[in-house]
């Protein structure tokens, strides 16, 4: 097996799906937990809205600043629970890939190997979080030592000359000043984009293998993780990257079924009326576009997840595992 050759891994990956006896059943586990905590999430939150209107007044600011934590924590939860669910229904399709047993036991390594996956979250998000700064320094660099800022500067320069009296300032900021601002902005704001973006996708492919690791050595911590996924995708990321084009039918489905959720207020912007009210047709088209999602999932997902763990393979140093997926207990399998 190649990542340069994704046709290749493809096949193999369908071969294997087809001898996978429980490949179904971990899907359906896998999705079902996706379904139960996003409705749980969005139910709770809708509640605590509710609760958080009606107490008006001084006199329940605690109460709304308790719930107002609860509706902040309830989405982080969630995102810590499908961190670890996704990490062990990945362990299941990388013994899949492996032509290994496979069982829903197997979605256990994500709750065993909790903790180090939060730490290597943390690590990666402020890893992208230094270089999205990067990339917003770079941007206001360029934007500033370029004739890209004059039209800016035209405007600025008689403001900032009125620093000294802000009611001068305030009479001279009004809507037509500030719409030409904003306009004059624009190539900051491509900048900006265009930066972040072009920082983001290296750092990003770079640390693509990470929880493949995490699942083949348990000895290694987050620090190690990364720097293990980072040299085995050197000279790999075009190869990677590739792969990912061949399954942009796959990526532009799950966006559909994304845009699918705001279906309400594409018919609002469209003029079209339904006849349910808004909060009715925002819960509807969230549960079509949760169950499109499921669908998608339940007829591509283990094929596209398993050439991905065919591809993890094909690039890892060949040695001997640490009681990570391969190897394993009984009980994870």
């Amino acid at each position: 097996m190649d990542i340069r050759n994704p046709k290749r891994l493809k096949k193999v990956a369908a071969h294997r799906l087809e001898n996978a006896r429980d490949a179904g059943r971990i899907l359906l586990i896998y999705g079902g937990i996706l379904a139960v905590s996003s409705l749980l999430v969005t139910g709770f939150n809708s509640i605590l809205s509710s609760q958080i209107s009606q107490t008006g007044g001084l006199g329940n600011m605690g109460t709304r600043s308790i719930l107002s934590t609860f509706q902040t924590i309830l989405p982080i939860l969630q995102s810590v629970v499908m961190l670890c669910v996704e990490f062990g229904y990945m362990a299941a399709m990388l013994r899949i890939a492996r032509n290994q047993y496979a069982s829903p036991m197997s979605m256990k390594m994500g709750l065993e190997r909790a903790w180090v996956l939060i730490r290597t979250m943390l690590v990666q998000s402020a890893i992208y979080c230094c270089a999205c700064l990067a990339g917003l320094y770079l941007a206001s660099m360029i934007f500033s030592f370029t004739p890209l800022s004059n039209a800016a500067t035209e405007l600025l320069t008689p403001l900032l000359a009125q620093a000294s009296d802000p009611e001068a300032l305030i009479a001279a900021m009004d809507e037509a000043t500030q719409l030409q601002l904003l306009q004059a902005s624009i190539p900051l704001f491509v900048l900006c984009l265009v930066c972040c973006v072009a920082l983001m996708i290296p750092i990003s492919y770079r640390y693509r293998m990470v929880y493949y690791v995490l699942m083949d050595k348990p000895s290694y911590g987050a620090m190690k993780a990364l720097r293990e996924s980072k040299a085995m995708m050197r000279g790999n990321k075009l190869a990677l990257f590739k792969m990912d084009l061949g399954y942009w039918w796959y990526y532009g489905l799950i966006a559909l079924t994304a845009v699918l959720c705001y279906g309400d207020v594409i018919l609002a912007l469209l003029d079209i009326s339904q006849p349910f009210s808004s909060t009715v047709s925002y819960y509807l088209f969230y549960v079509l576009s949760l169950a499109a999602q499921l669908g998608v999932y339940w007829f591509f997902r283990n094929r596209v997840e398993v050439s991905y763990a065919l591809a993890y393979e094909s690039i890892r140093p060949k040695e001997e595992p640490e009681g990570g997926a391969v190897l394993g207990n009984i009980f994870q399998m």
